[in-house]
């Protein structure tokens, strides 16, 4: 029989402690790759703890999966149904900004591009001897 080497010894020894190092990390993989899902199911939670139908949380949500977003929501609806538990009022939606209020923010920055073309020009007129007032901007049209 041959005697063991310290070689034979260590093998283990450095294979456990590998394992040891590497294992760690296949929790924090396994983490990251279930995070959407995770994030969907408690989407699909919120929606339902706030009243907010099912289809509406997926159009709100598009890009979550909806198999989670469903569980989600149904979960939360079965441990609301056995706590007896009443919906909270879902927060209010932000407005949407009208395109004609975007027109009248535009229109006053272009009224204040022709009065200063206006006046530029109206100036021009007084350096003339033949200069006439310009009756239209006295009369404010």
């Amino acid at each position: 029989m041959k005697p063991l080497s310290l070689s034979h010894l260590f093998q283990p020894l450095l294979l456990a402690s590998a394992l040891v190092l590497v294992l760690p990390g296949c929790d924090q993989l396994q983490n990251q790759l279930n995070k959407p899902a995770r994030d969907a199911k408690a989407t699909g939670a919120g929606c339902r703890l706030s009243g907010r139908s099912l289809e509406d949380c997926y159009k709100r949500n598009p890009r979550a999966a909806r198999a989670e977003v469903y569980a989600g929501w149904k979960e939360m609806n079965d441990y609301m149904e056995k706590q007896k538990l009443e919906e909270m009022a879902p927060p209010p939606d932000d407005p949407k900004p009208e395109p004609a209020a975007e027109a009248e923010e535009d229109a006053p920055a272009k009224d204040k591009k022709d009065s200063a073309d206006s006046k530029d020009g109206a100036a021009k007129d007084a350096d003339t001897k033949d200069a006439k007032p310009d009756n239209a901007a006295d009369k404010g049209h």
